[in-house]
């Protein structure tokens, strides 16, 4: 954030390296739940306002997003006037830093969006223990209709790969689930269509 300045022995920012941190992970968050890749300049300035507790007023906060693009090159203007992060793996990089730091933050929702396929990689890779992101699973559906969703389980088994300190509750609760889905699609392979229509070889 200030390393070119340091590099040049200048000191230019007024504001500090951990209030932009915050407010870019706030605006990278709130950007990708919408899936924009920009906005125009009123809402940056609406929301360091309000996500940035040293920001007591407007012109304050116009001279905090300014100092982001002036000095930091942070914040790029795209062909339509809006504002962003530029390449969309720098937004999806600090989504995954706000989910990692914001206990708050579900991810679960989101599992099988693939806008967040990327963001839910990081997040694994980040945390290296996604036991919190497999419990709200868990929760936010019921355990029998999870083991049916054989996308849903196979993208937490890939996360499980970028997360090898995850609760072992938590992995066992997915193989397992995993192990359940193959047993019973190997249960129907066993009889050809026909049979299958006729009920023949349907699992108990």
């Amino acid at each position: 954030m200030h390393d070119w300045d340091a590099v040049k022995g200048v000191k230019r920012d007024r504001y500090q390296v951990r209030d932009k941190y915050h407010f870019l992970k706030k605006l990278a968050f709130d950007m990708h739940v919408r899936q924009v890749r920009s906005e125009p300049w009123e809402n940056l300035v609406k929301l360091a306002t309000s996500k940035v507790g040293e920001l007591q007023t407007t012109n304050d906060a116009e001279n905090f997003v300014s100092e982001l693009v002036q000095n930091n090159n942070v914040l790029l203007q795209d062909q339509n006037g809006k504002w962003g992060l530029g390449h969309l793996q720098y937004q999806e990089y600090l989504t995954a830093l706000e989910a990692k730091d914001n206990p708050r933050v579900q991810l679960a929702k989101y599992l099988k969006h693939g806008w967040w396929s990327s963001v839910l990689e990081m997040y694994a890779d980040m945390t290296r223990d996604i036991t919190v992101l497999v419990e709200h699973t868990i929760k936010s559906d019921t355990s029998a209709k999870l083991q049916e969703d054989v996308i849903l389980l196979e993208q937490l088994a890939d996360l499980l790969q970028r997360a090898p300190n995850t609760e072992q509750d938590a992995k066992a609760f997915v193989w397992k689930a995993i192990e359940m889905f193959n047993s019973v699609d190997r249960s129907f392979q066993q009889y050809d269509d026909n049979d299958l229509l006729r009920g023949v070889g349907r699992p108990r």
